[in-house]
């Protein structure tokens, strides 16, 4: 899955350098064209209609329905496929925000021997984009691969109707969830991409974030940062970027529909502490995976130093009582001897720390 986390922190430079805007924000129109898939057991229309839902459940768009953007691309004499190859221009396109399109770029299907049977591997990639319908400009390319192990013959005990090829029996239906579940993740993408993620509220060791459900769900890990001074191209006046400060690893804990709630699992910066504003990117599988390995560890080191801990303070205990033992005996018979002195020594020494 691909990420322009470059053009994510240029939004939020360009929020902090325009501060607060004064009244209420009107949602932006976005639209979602036909996801193209020229593999016939891959359907893109469930990977569309799982992008428009999540889009929707968020809050943070109005959806333009399909048949008004239909009948937008006819007046201008536009199709989405002109568009993606770049041989129809959006000038004029009025009405809508950030059009949506994307393709089935790759499928293939891979028979797995199993114990008894056979099974198809289906392996699917899916490419979308996001235009900024009022530049041009590709806000967000993201690319999701799925692999999905369907349509299972036995070969023990196969009759004559028994397929060789199990693949052969594959239909969209068999892979709808998993089209589905890739057309979530894209939407979750494309909206953080175009809304970075904030946190927005700090209370007593609970951090609010400005996205719910689908975008998050517990057990998920981000990285916060701090974005520090912006610098520009001094020929063009673009915004390149910003300096941004590490600042922790947070734990998503509780999601709400709009907003979630998380704390910190791992702290970056030791004098700077995560504040409103701060931007928040979600991790992906592999560094979620490391992120965990790491927690891991440390808990173990922690646990291993408390329990290095416990038996010092135990040692001590114990040596603690054997002084005063000795103390009591040799102190009975003569408080001035050298074993009593020794005693006294030793109980100072183990029994006031």
């Amino acid at each position: 899955m691909h990420f322009n986390r470059l053009a994510v922190m240029s939004v939020c430079l360009v929020w902090v350098l325009a501060g607060s805007a004064t009244g209420q924000r009107s949602l932006p129109v976005i639209a979602v064209a036909d996801v193209h898939s020229s593999f016939k057991a891959v359907d893109g229309s469930a990977v569309r209609l799982a992008i428009e839902n999540t889009l929707a459940r968020t809050g943070k768009f109005k959806l333009m329905e399909r048949a008004r953007l239909k009948t937008l691309l006819e007046e201008r004499g536009l199709s989405v496929q002109g568009i993606a190859d770049g041989t129809a221009s959006l000038g004029g396109f009025s009405g809508v925000d950030y059009l949506v399109y994307g393709n089935v770029v790759d499928a293939t299907f891979a028979i797995r021997r199993n114990f008894g049977s056979k099974s198809c591997l289906a392996t699917a990639e899916l490419s979308v984009r996001t235009v900024d319908v009022n530049t041009g400009e590709i806000r967000a390319s993201e690319s999701v691969d799925f692999t999905a192990e369907v349509a299972s013959v036995p070969t023990i005990l196969k009759t004559e109707r028994t397929p060789q090829n199990p693949c052969s029996l594959v239909t969209p239906g068999m892979l709808e969830r998993h089209c589905r579940d890739a057309g979530v993740e894209i939407a979750a993408k494309i909206t953080t991409a175009l809304f970075p993620m904030k946190i927005v509220r700090v209370n007593r060791g609970n951090l609010f974030l400005n996205y719910g459900s689908p975008a998050l769900t517990s057990g998920d890990y981000l990285k916060v940062v701090k974005l520090g001074e912006g610098f520009v191209d001094p020929d063009t006046g673009e915004t390149l970027g910003a300096e941004e400060e590490d600042l922790a690893f947070l734990a998503v804990k509780d999601v709400r529909s709009k907003y979630s709630i998380a704390e910190v699992a791992l702290s970056l910066s030791p004098n700077e502490s995560v504040q409103v504003g701060d931007v928040a990117f979600k991790l992906d599988a592999v560094d979620a995976k490391a992120l965990k390995k790491r927690l891991k560890d440390r808990r173990k080191a922690e646990q291993k130093r408390l329990k290095n801990l416990r038996k010092q303070r135990e040692r001590r205990e114990r040596d603690c009582r054997k002084a005063q033992e000795r103390e009591r005996k040799h102190c009975k018979k003569d408080e001035n001897s050298s074993k009593c002195i020794e005693a006294r020594e030793a109980v100072a020494r183990y029994c006031s720390q």
